[in-house]
This record gives C-alpha cells, sequence and structure tokens, in this order.
C-alpha cells in the first residue's frame, strides 16, 4: 500500500490543443476529437524527436483511445490505451532510477509489468476492457492480473494491489468468471465486496458462484465498518490535527463509539442473505427476504423481478404473473427477465388449453415444467 501514495497521479498540465481535443470529446464531438488529437500528436512526435521526456504525449493518446471506445473500434482503442500505459510506466521508471516500482518490495524482484501510479492503472483497465469488448477474455485478464498483482500484508493475507480500484477488480471477477476460473472469481469479488460493500453485483456473484452467506454478510459488515472508519479517520484528522496523545486517545474512543452507530444507507445483509438462499434453493426463504426488500422498496422494479423469478420457482404462477405485469407497469422498456415472462404466459395459455380439452373428454400428451431454470443471470 505504500506506493500507492507515491504517484497517485503523474498526469502533467495539458496543452491547449489537448484541452481544445478533451472539450470536443465531452461534446460528444468524437470525430472533431480525434482529428485535433492527432494533430496534436503528431506535433508531439516531432518535439520527441528533440526530447525523450515527453509524457504528455499519453494524455492524447489516451483521449484518442477513448475517441476509438466511444465509436466501437475496440482493437484501436486497446493499441493506444497500450501505448499510453507505456509512456507513463517508462517515464516513472526513468524518475525512480529503476525498470519498476515494486509494491513495498524491492525493485529488482518487482513485476516488470507491475503498474506505477494511478494514471497507469486507470490505462490499463481500459486496455482491458476494449479486449474484452471483442472477446479476448483470457487476453484481458492477463493484463490485469500482471499489471496489478495480488500482493501480501504483514500476516502473509492475500490483499489487492494498491491501485486496483472497484472497476478493476470487478472487470477482472468478470472475466474470471467467464473464462470459468471461479475460484479467481470469488476472491475477486471479495475484494471488491470489501472495498465497497454497496457493489450489490459483487453480492450476486458470490452468491451464485456458491461463496458461503454467513462469509457474504461478513464480508458486507466488514466493508462497511472500514468505509466509515476511513470516512471518520478523515475528518478527525482534519480536526485534531495538533492533539495531545490524551486528547488523541479520546479521538479513538469517539470515533468507535460512532463506528458502532453508524448504519448502512441499504439493507444489504437482507440483500445478501436472499441471493444466497435463492442459489442455494431455498426458496421459501428467499421469497421472504425479497419480499421485505420489494416491500421497503415498492417501486423498485429490479427486486419485484426477483420475487417474481422466485414465486415462479415455486410454481406460484398467478403471484409471479401478477408481480411480472407490476413490473411492466414500472418501466415499459425493462427486458431483463422478460423471457421468463415470455415462459409463465405460454404455460397459462397451455394450462387453460388443457383445462379445456379435458372438460371435452381428450388426452393430453403435453407436459411442461414451471421450472425456467438458472441458465441466465437473476
Amino acid at each position: 500500500m505504500a506506493m500507492a501514495s507515491q504517484h497517485q497521479d503523474e498526469r502533467p498540465p495539458r496543452s491547449p490543443l489537448q484541452i481544445q481535443a478533451s472539450r470536443l470529446f465531452d461534446a460528444h464531438q468524437y470525430k472533431s476529437c480525434e482529428l485535433v488529437a492527432l494533430m496534436e500528436l503528431s506535433q508531439m512526435k516531432q518535439r520527441q524527436h528533440q526530447s525523450n521526456n515527453n509524457v504528455g504525449i499519453a494524455i492524447t493518446l489516451e483521449l484518442l483511445g477513448d475517441c476509438a471506445v466511444a465509436t466501437e473500434r475496440y482493437r484501436q482503442a486497446n493499441d493506444y490505451f497500450r501505448d499510453a500505459a507505456d509512456v507513463v510506466h517508462s517515464h516513472i521508471a526513468r524518475r525512480s532510477g529503476s525498470r519498476t516500482m515494486g509494491n513495498g518490495g524491492d525493485a529488482t524482484n518487482a513485476n516488470k509489468e507491475e503498474v506505477t501510479s494511478m494514471w497507469e492503472a486507470e490505462l490499463r483497465v481500459k486496455e482491458s476492457r476494449a479486449l474484452s469488448n471483442v472477446g479476448s477474455i483470457i487476453e484481458a485478464a492477463a493484463i490485469l492480473e500482471r499489471s496489478l498483482p495480488r500482493t501480501r500484508n504483514m500476516d502473509q493475507q492475500r490483499q489487492p494491489h494498491g491501485y486496483a480500484t472497484l472497476e478493476s477488480l470487478m472487470l477482472l471477477g468478470n472475466l474470471h468468471t467467464m473464462s470459468g476460473r471461479v475460484s479467481d472469481a470469488v476472491v475477486v469479488y471479495k475484494f471488491a465486496l470489501l472495498k465497497n460493500p454497496y457493489a450489490l453485483e459483487a453480492v450476486e456473484r458470490l452468491a451464485k458462484l456458491g461463496c458461503d452467506e454467513s462469509t457474504i454478510v461478513a464480508l458486507v459488515d466488514v466493508g462497511l465498518k472500514r468505509m466509515v472508519r476511513e470516512q471518520l479517520s478523515q475528518r478527525k484528522t482534519d480536526e485534531f490535527a495538533t492533539d495531545d496523545e490524551n486528547d488523541t486517545s479520546m479521538v479513538e474512543e469517539s470515533k468507535e463509539e460512532e463506528l458502532n452507530k453508524q448504519a448502512p444507507l441499504l439493507p444489504l445483509k437482507e440483500y445478501a442473505q436472499a441471493h444466497s438462499a435463492l442459489h442455494r434453493n431455498q426458496l421459501p426463504s428467499s421469497l421472504q427476504h425479497f419480499s421485505q426488500l420489494s416491500s421497503q422498496f415498492p417501486h423498485h422494479p429490479y427486486l419485484i423481478l426477483q420475487k417474481a423469478h422466485v414465486q415462479q420457482e415455486m410454481g406460484h404462477i398467478l403471484a409471479a404473473e401478477q408481480n411480472y405485469q407490476r413490473v411492466r407497469s414500472l418501466d415499459s422498456h425493462w427486458m431483463e427477465g422478460m423471457d421468463r415472462y415470455a415462459h409463465l404466459l405460454f404455460q397459462l395459455r397451455m394450462s387453460r388449453k388443457n383445462a379445456f380439452v379435458l372438460q371435452q373428454g381428450g388426452f393430453i400428451h403435453y407436459q411442461f415444467s414451471c421450472h425456467a431454470g438458472r441458465d441466465g443471470p437473476i
């Protein structure tokens, strides 16, 4: 973690042309932005022959990469982001007097591709995401693993890299999931949940991958306390920077009391228990949790949708249909889970048809299960 305080943001001041290109990008004028940035890049490459220390070229390359992403040219974006990250890495390596910066260790033993600044880390994430958008899942994951390798703390416990962000952790977890590396995905999602317990997607992913309910709830609890502790520390540091030791101990006691009083902004544990029970096939328990959540947030289409899914799994077809209709009334453009709604409507149609055939003395060959399965995300 020591490294994270040394090179938080190595971005140099932007040139006038870079400022204009950024304004064009913010206005969604991607072609104009790209043309201006290419002109700036051409001039910077000419100046680069006279000076080897021109890290500002990385700003232009990043802008070009952002334009390529905005226009869905992901292969080209990947090249721009990679070149920009290499420029930043080489610049800081020259400044530090070595080829790489170790994460609190010996530079000679450090990973040569390990990021050296937050700026470089952001560029590597963009590079990885561009590759994932074209289906290069393994290569995209390898970039993040090489650039942001996991470290160990003083207790030899694994921890995320000092420059790892929630975005990089969730991206890496999703890439591991898609490539079938379930155990690695679970580790990364745990790191993500510790970094931000409101990352509800991480809660769902862990539940779906078979993580124990008590573990997920504990991660949420630890993440909440860590988040509150960081907020309190930041606030108390400014207020009591000049206090003596006795006052400092009193501050720590008051901080701990305030920490215990803090309540989460959302029912995170209830959310974790609902998804964990669902993926353990404990449907009555899951339905109870989702019912409580949907009653607390009655206009939340996703929570109502989950409740409808569970009811459909349990065979409560009419109740599920009512909740699906509720989702459609809340958001007529909602698409997630509507395939199961269509499944249910077809089942109701066939049930009514079968009832009519039986009333007429017919014989039914048709069999249909009310269980839609869980192949897709829930």
